[in-house]
């Protein structure tokens, strides 16, 4: 039985987390080469060389996510957030 979109698409991101939370500090997990942690420009800099590398790995794990799904999981933690971190998210996210 196939698990609808949510439930796979938690699951991707926790096996994503598990993965980059257990690498080693300063090796890329996309080209496996060893970096200097301050010189990454990733938003992971702890786990990638570069915003490329990122990119690759990120974008092959998270692949079958469509832009569909991501606008149905803003408004899911939209409805999760508390009203008062409205105004943090909105700002975060530009919207």
């Amino acid at each position: 039985m196939r698990r609808p979109w949510p439930v796979r698409f938690a699951l991707n991101l926790i096996k994503l987390a598990a993965v980059l939370s257990r690498g080693q500090e300063g090796r890329c997990f996309s080209c496996t080469r060893m970096f200097n942690i301050s010189q990454s420009r990733a938003k992971i800099p702890r786990s990638f060389c570069s915003q490329t590398c990122e990119h690759v790995f990120v974008g092959k794990h998270l692949k079958l996510l469509t832009l569909t799904d991501c606008a149905r999981l803003l408004q899911r933690i939209q409805t999760l957030l508390p009203p008062q971190e409205h105004k943090i998210y909105h700002k975060i996210s530009g919207r």
